[in-house]
């Protein structure tokens, strides 16, 4: 929902390339997504929704879930979104598909997802991996002894970036 509030990070972005792909990204969320952000479903969300939040018992099934520092009150839109950034994080060519149908699949179980929520599901999850990109960047630019660590997500955030650019 505040994504655009990162866009003047973007400048931390070395490449040329990458860093025109996310303000792309950030243009076609503020022109599509932005507008009807408002009018969707809103609900307390956790906001980080990630493979490294969800506790699995030993046959793969998630029984918890953890870490709460990111709830608030938004569209519901953005927990099946960060799901599936972490999700596509870890995937690559038909597995990367098979994972978002299965992810989107099961939440839509419980969860199904409004007419008006679908079409917003491809630029809302470029943002977010944007948002990954953008952050990442910046992080690098003033902790460069941490890079390492900090930029561990970057090449699975930017193949994601590309591959949803191309779609």
């Amino acid at each position: 929902e505040h994504c655009l509030a990162l866009r003047p990070m973007t400048a931390s972005i070395e490449d040329p390339d990458r860093r025109a792909l996310v303000q792309s990204v950030f243009d076609r969320f503020e022109e599509r997504v932005l507008p009807r952000w408002p009018g969707l479903r809103a609900q307390v969300v956790h906001g980080d929704l990630t493979l490294d939040n969800a506790l699995l018992d030993d046959d793969g099934r998630i029984t918890g879930i953890v870490d709460f520092g990111d709830m608030s009150h938004t569209a519901l839109l953005a927990d099946p979104i960060s799901a599936l950034d972490s999700v596509l994080s870890v995937r690559a060519g038909d597995e990367l598909f098979s994972a978002a149908a299965a992810l989107l699949d099961g939440y839509g179980s419980v969860t199904p997802l409004e007419p008006d929520e679908r079409p917003l599901l491809g630029d809302t999850l470029a943002a977010r991996v944007a948002l990954t990109v953008t952050i990442s960047a910046w992080r690098v630019e003033r902790f460069p002894e941490n890079a390492g660590y900090i930029q561990s997500w970057d090449h699975n955030a930017a193949r994601v970036l590309e591959l949803l650019a191309e779609l």
